[in-house]
């Protein structure tokens, strides 16, 4: 199933992002998948995308994630 969300405009977007991987994925897989991505050395944003890509994740909530996962982390623009 694909769908598109606008998330643009919304002050807690990171959160609608993160709470539509969830129902999307299940919480139990995000987990999962948020502290493995945690454990190893930091991933590239690229490298990331690519990974949560398996899930079915793409666009602005893979942004969100990657911020979750590594809150020090640059983004590209």
């Amino acid at each position: 199933m694909h769908y598109d969300v606008d998330y643009s405009n919304k002050p807690d977007a990171d959160l609608l992002a993160l709470e539509d991987i969830c129902d999307y994925i299940g919480r139990d897989k995000f987990n999962e998948l948020t502290t493995m991505f945690q454990a190893r050395t930091q991933l590239s944003f690229e490298q990331f995308s690519a990974w949560v890509s398996l899930t079915g994740v793409q666009g602005f909530p893979v942004r969100a994630w990657y911020k979750h996962c590594y809150p020090n982390a640059t983004l590209p623009n």
